[in-house]
């Protein structure tokens, strides 16, 4: 009988922690890496191991792990350091449109592979808003609007921080239907999540295809477990790492605004944002 196994992925949005949680169908403890390099942060990695599903919340830290990013375009390589906490390791060089980078990490001499191309980003030009009632009761949705580039492959990854209510909420989406338009796409939400006067931080981030399938099998899998979480185990999300180890190598770029909720929306109205300073 196959144990079941979970993964924690730490994401970093905004100097914040996101914790996802993935049931695992794998039958030994393997480690996890999730490394990433943006342009407009840091380089960053956590390594940990996965645990057992019955296991408590404590998932094993990697320490005196060799972590190393190349950047092919410039062939300069960067050495992410352990710090702040156990397995968490950084580098202060931000990446670059365009750049293809290689990452290596030496785990008690194991090594562990990936390489991946930044985007080029997409521009969020503005955020409106619509108030829908749906069943009697009122839903604020967010209207992101842009330019998807012509003939060109894009994939997105939307995340929302309501910095009111500290919720956070994302979004995967891609042109295959729409490419070269521009974009006026509707984030649907529950009835508790977006307020009046809200103030929301919007990241439209442009992913690589392997950072897209993995985020969306996650996010079919969260699904999948809350409708059927007795009879339904789902599989581990597809890695983009060599030699077996879970995780990701996630490389993107990003357009990042905050916005004010307006006041006094109008059903199935638009209104025009609020950009905070």
């Amino acid at each position: 009988m196959k144990k079941i196994y979970k993964l924690i992925i730490l994401l970093f949005l905004y100097s914040c922690e996101k914790n996802i949680t993935v049931k695992l169908t794998d039958a030994k403890t393997m480690n996890v890496i999730y490394a990433s390099v943006t342009d407009y942060s840091s380089m960053q990695a956590t390594l940990s191991e996965s645990v057992s599903f019955y296991a408590d919340n404590s998932f094993p830290a990697i320490s005196g792990a060799i972590v190393n990013i190349l950047d092919s375009n410039t062939n300069l390589g960067y050495s992410l350091s352990e710090m702040n906490y156990a397995g968490y390791y950084t580098n202060s060089k931000r990446g670059k449109q365009g750049s293809i980078y290689k990452l290596s990490v030496n785990i008690n001499d194991t090594i562990y592979t990936a390489s991946a191309q930044m985007p080029y980003r997409v521009h969020l030009d503005s955020i409106t808003f619509q108030q829908q009632n749906i069943l009697g009761i009122e839903i604020i949705q967010p209207i992101l609007h842009f330019q998807d580039p012509i003939d060109t492959t894009n994939y997105y990854r939307i995340i929302v921080t309501n910095i009111s209510s500290g919720k956070i909420n994302s979004f995967n989406l891609n042109d295959r239907l729409s490419d070269g338009r521009y974009m006026h796409y509707t984030l649907d939400y529950d009835s508790s999540y977006i307020h009046e006067k809200d103030t929301l931080e919007i990241e439209l981030r442009s992913q690589n295809r392997a950072s897209y399938n993995y985020f969306s099998q996650i996010e079919n899998s969260a699904g999948a477990s809350a409708k059927n979480a007795i009879n339904t185990a789902p599989d581990n999300p597809e890695s983009n790492l060599t030699n077996g180890a879970l995780g990701l190598f996630d490389i993107y770029s990003r357009s990042f605004h905050k916005v004010l909720v307006p006041s006094s929306i109008a059903t199935n109205n638009y209104w025009s944002e609020i950009w905070l300073k």
